[in-house]
């Protein structure tokens, strides 16, 4: 009797599978890349089951893997030259996979700062990520207990992200609270 294989698996099945071990219940902080390497990123639900290897076992399940993975979770940006990085390293295609990854990212957390606000404003932000459903602002990047000037300066940065956003993605925009 053969044993059964994780291609004869069903389709559900499958995909509940792949966002058991793909899903992260925190950002995925994507750190920037330093000098020639490539981007890197801090699975924060590691410790506790997220096995992004799962996407590298079968060529059958890369496609659904890299769907689940790009689709259910936030990235965390905290630069521009991150997202540059970030969004270079997944569009590549290849023969099997003759899609672009980045179309696939539906949530991601931004830093609030003015080069980011520049970015935004810019209009470079939606070409990078054109199927948003949620943008999150993370007010507290910087240290905390800076001057009350510093305050003010944040929230005239968020506030600008927050309407030009609006202008430019359907998603939804929100802002955040906590030290990335």
């Amino acid at each position: 009797m053969a044993l059964p294989t994780l291609a004869g698996l069903p389709l559900e099945l499958k995909q509940e599978i792949l966002k058991y071990v793909l899903i992260a219940d925190e950002p995925i902080y994507i750190k920037p890349p330093i000098l020639q390497f490539p981007v890197r990123a801090t699975f924060p639900g590691q410790k506790s089951g997220l096995h992004p290897g799962i996407i590298a076992a079968s060529k059958i399940w890369t496609v659904e893997a890299l769907n689940i993975l790009y689709s259910h979770n936030t990235f965390f940006f905290k630069s521009v030259h991150t997202i540059v990085a970030f969004t270079a390293s997944i569009s590549r295609r290849s023969f099997h996979m003759p899609f672009n990854n980045r179309d696939r990212v539906k949530h991601v957390c931004l830093a609030a700062d003015d080069k980011m606000l520049d970015y935004v404003t810019a209009g470079y932000f939606t070409i990078l990520f054109p199927n948003l459903e949620t943008v999150d602002l993370n007010r507290y990047y910087y240290d905390e207990g800076q001057s009350p000037m510093r305050d003010v300066f944040m929230d005239y940065l968020v506030k600008m992200m927050k309407e030009e956003l609006r202008k430019q993605v359907k998603a939804v925009v929100t802002v955040v609270h906590f030290v990335g």
